[in-house]
């Protein structure tokens, strides 16, 4: 797991905004779906994000993602690395909460001091030695 939290999957800032998003971009969906998006009543910049066609998979994902049910370090089965980086707060308020229900899960915590959430996913050079020595001792 890298640089999400246990317990809700959509935390209620998040869980906010992803239904925020549903609800603005829902009518302009249905009216894509129905033949009937006239794109001139887009403002200049939602006509863009429209344009790059990933508004249809991301309200699909949201909406998805509010939905999962939560899950605890127990409800693993497998060896899991839980990777975050202490510049990411919404994971690391997870790790304030969860670091002491980890004994006797399969959980193993590291911290990537520095890193955002975007620089987890990014930072290879970081991340991937870790993962690989992770997967490799289990």
């Amino acid at each position: 797991m890298i640089g999400i939290g246990f317990g809700a999957a959509a935390p209620e800032r998040f869980r906010d905004h992803a239904l925020s998003l549903a609800e603005k971009w829902t009518p302009i969906i249905d009216a894509h779906r129905s033949g009937h998006l006239d794109l001139s009543t887009l403002s200049e910049p939602d006509r863009a994000i429209w344009q790059k066609g990933t508004i249809e998979p991301t309200v699909a994902q949201l909406r998805a993602i509010v939905e999962w049910p939560d899950v605890e370090p127990r409800d693993l089965r497998c060896p899991t690395l839980w990777m975050v980086g202490t510049r990411n707060e919404t994971a690391m308020q997870s790790v304030e909460a969860y670091s002491g229900l980890l004994h006797g899960t399969p959980v193993t915590l590291q911290l990537a001091p520095g890193l955002t959430h975007e620089d987890e996913l990014t930072q290879v050079d970081t991340m991937l030695p870790r993962l690989r020595a992770f997967t490799e001792a289990v």
